[in-house]
């Protein structure tokens, strides 16, 4: 740990995530709320979750070859220069007087998770690269109470500006956060690792899926495996869109409630971070994956039926530990498994499915929440969670392909093997 906190590299990058976590964050939470408190908003806010996750379907592919052939900081400083433009813009405008259509939070929406969609995996990659296999552990433990920090201030930073500021202030403070982990990814020095680019290959969605397939098709169990224990990631994202309705709707709770949920949310998380690595090296990474997952799914069981403020929060501080625990033992496993030259590409395909099922569930819950309420929709996704769980069990070997399969990137670490 110490050697991390020693690294010039390794500060930039926290600093510069953390300042973007927390301008994002901010408007994440309250461009959101906006929707769902105007007329009709369930419905707006749903479909413009289905039409944003569609849209990254369809370019996540190409996102994960961007990401294994340029340079990963490049990638980060044009992301966060076209974040600090467009939400700079917007908050000018607000500002300025102008006033937020329906249409301006869409595309406000819509900004923010593009960029999620590049951030993350680029991040992530960047990481792989730069840092030893020895920290991965470590370094993914690091990085999620970064994370989950940030989460944290905007939560609490939102809860306020909501209520008294304003939107235009929430944006103007995105557009302060973009530039300065702009100026600070600048600062990284590193020498890229990228394929040469061959021109004479199209790259299409279709193909660049089939790399990420060629390196898994004989690893079948472990299609499974990631893909299961992707399934409490996925339903984060839903609740992203359940859980403003379920506040507002079915808790009949203000704005600050919302708010708190994040920062709750958070804390839960920045826990897994510091005590998931110590619990995965003494009882090992099934046990560990199953006894999280199972908690998962206890709260989100508990939230769909009992229907109150303070079990809401209660449960959500283990949505936040179990998420984010599974998360880092999911991050360790797939960087010491995949090459860094292919991590882009089998990250696109794992994202790719992920999207189709979340297409598909937002597309139901978007038809059907006006009627239903969220409570319902998030008792379906329990049961998902369940058939993951068995899943997992139905795979448990795949922990010793682990060992087998890392000796592609790195040397095989024992740690992987689960008796």
């Amino acid at each position: 740990m110490e050697s991390l906190w020693h690294d010039r590299n390794f500060k930039t990058i926290i600093s510069a995530n953390m300042l973007s976590h927390i301008g994002s964050g901010i408007t994440m939470i309250g461009v959101p709320w906006y929707l769902v408190t105007m007329d009709n908003g369930e419905r707006t806010l749903g479909l413009i979750t289905l039409l944003s996750t569609i849209l990254l379907f369809f370019l996540a592919p190409y996102v994960g070859v961007i990401i294994d052939r340029y340079s990963r900081v490049r990638i980060h400083r044009i992301c966060d220069f076209i974040g600090f433009m467009t939400i700079g813009s917007f908050a000018i405008w607000g500002l300025s007087g102008g006033t937020f259509e329906t249409s301006h939070l869409m595309m406000l929406y819509l900004t923010g998770v593009l960029y999620y969609t590049v951030h993350y995996p680029t991040m992530f990659a960047l990481n792989q690269e730069i840092f030893s296999s020895k920290v991965y552990g470590k370094l993914n433990s690091i990085m999620e109470i970064q994370g989950q920090a940030a989460s944290m201030l905007a939560g609490a930073v939102a809860s306020i500006m909501i209520v008294h500021w304003g939107l235009s202030v929430i944006l103007l403070i995105d557009a302060i956060t973009y530039i300065t982990a702009f100026f600070l990814f600048a600062l990284i020095r590193y020498e890229p690792k990228v394929e040469p680019k061959d021109t004479t290959v199209k790259i299409t969605a279709f193909s660049d899926m089939a790399e990420g397939w060629r390196f898994l098709k004989e690893k079948p169990l472990l299609i499974v495996f990631f893909l299961a224990t992707m399934i409490p990631f996925l339903t984060i994202m839903i609740t992203n869109y359940l859980f403003p309705i379920y506040v507002a709707k079915t808790l009949e709770a203000g704005p600050s409630v919302f708010a708190m949920n994040e920062v709750i949310y958070a804390i839960g998380a920045v826990l897994a971070g510091i005590t998931i690595q110590r619990l995965t090296s003494r009882f090992g990474y099934l046990p560990m994956l199953l006894g999280m997952m199972t908690l998962f799914w206890f709260a989100i069981v508990s939230i769909s039926l009992i229907q109150t403020v303070y079990i809401f929060l209660g449960m959500v501080i283990v949505l936040g530990w179990g998420n984010a625990g599974i998360r880092i033992n999911r991050n360790t496993l797939l960087m010491e498994i995949v090459p860094n030259r292919l991590i882009g590409r089998i990250n696109s395909f794992f994202a790719a499915i992920e999207k189709v099922f979340r297409v598909s569930l937002i597309a139901v819950f978007t038809a059907t929440v006006h009627e239903t309420g969220a409570s319902l929709s998030l008792l379906f996704q329990s049961f998902l969670i369940l058939f993951a769980i068995f899943a997992i069990w139905g795979v448990r070997s795949v922990i010793n392909l682990s060992n087998e399969s890392t000796s592609i990137s790195n040397p095989a670490p024992k740690k992987l093997v689960v008796k």
